[in-house]
């Protein structure tokens, strides 16, 4: 299913960028070559190198608090993992 183009501050960025990545990550939380660990384990993993990869963005001094809640200025540019 293509989705159609979202602005860049748009509510929905999220939300589609989810629906493009959302299969990949199954593939890997499912995928037969990680069969020794359980797909508990692996979205767990994932999750955790994401929340890795968030934390170090935030270390960069590119969170900023608004509202009473954490937000962080991701960029349209890909970074390289820590």
């Amino acid at each position: 299913m293509e989705l159609p183009s979202i602005q860049v501050n748009h509510a929905d960025r999220l939300f589609a960028c989810r629906q493009k990545v959302e299969g990949a990550v199954y593939e890997i939380i499912f995928s037969e070559r990680l069969m020794e660990f359980s797909a508990a384990e692996i979205a767990m993993a994932v999750a955790d190198i994401a929340d890795d990869y968030i934390l170090s963005i935030a270390k960069q001094k590119s969170a900023t608090h608004k509202s009473g809640g954490l937000v962080i200025e991701l960029g349209l540019r890909r970074q390289e993992a820590p």
